[in-house]
């Protein structure tokens, strides 16, 4: 064998292995991202700030979501992030992935005493497909009302979980 016909081989395999990448359901080589905001909007004025937010959505047909290789259920940190108003305080976030459902569960939650108000908790990176768009009218739609949604702060007073689902609306903008 030749030099060239080894170097074609190993290219061939090269390129066969990578057009599996992209865990999430996506084929890795037909796709673009997309970023989707997560925002909270308040229906009334805040008794407390809040402490943590629990959403569940689905993703449109052709959206995937990359998951971490060594746990493929779990959403990978280079793709999920706090937002704007979670960005200077002590945060975690994390989220969970199934791809049977195209179901995206994401959990929010800050220091109990700095809290965070209403605006954007979080920013998710997604996987498009070819001719595919995801749009802020396609979610809001698909995800009226979303599958899952809790909002809770902390009340210092009387030391104790206070839920604000009902004072906060989810929203969804793709920047």
């Amino acid at each position: 064998m030749t030099w060239k016909t080894i170097a074609r081989l190993v290219m061939l395999a090269a390129t066969s292995m990578l057009a599996g990448c992209g865990s999430g359901g996506s084929n890795g080589t037909n796709s673009t991202t997309a970023v989707v905001a997560f925002s909270l909007v308040s229906t009334a004025r805040l008794p407390q700030r809040i402490s943590g937010v629990t959403i569940a959505i689905h993703l449109p047909t052709g959206v995937s979501v990359q998951t971490d290789t060594a746990n493929p259920k779990q959403i990978s940190s280079t793709v999920l992030v706090a937002g704007s108003a979670m960005a200077s305080i002590p945060s975690i976030i994390l989220g969970s992935y199934s791809s049977a459902g195209r179901m995206v569960r994401i959990v929010s939650t800050t220091n109990v005493t700095s809290g965070f108000g209403p605006g954007e908790y979080a920013r998710l990176t997604c996987l498009v497909a070819h001719g595919v768009t995801i749009t802020e009218s396609g979610l809001t739609t698909l995800n009226t009302p979303p599958v899952m949604f809790k909002v809770a702060g902390f009340d210092a007073t009387t030391n104790s979980t206070v839920d604000l689902t009902n004072l906060l609306q989810p929203h969804f903008t793709v920047p």
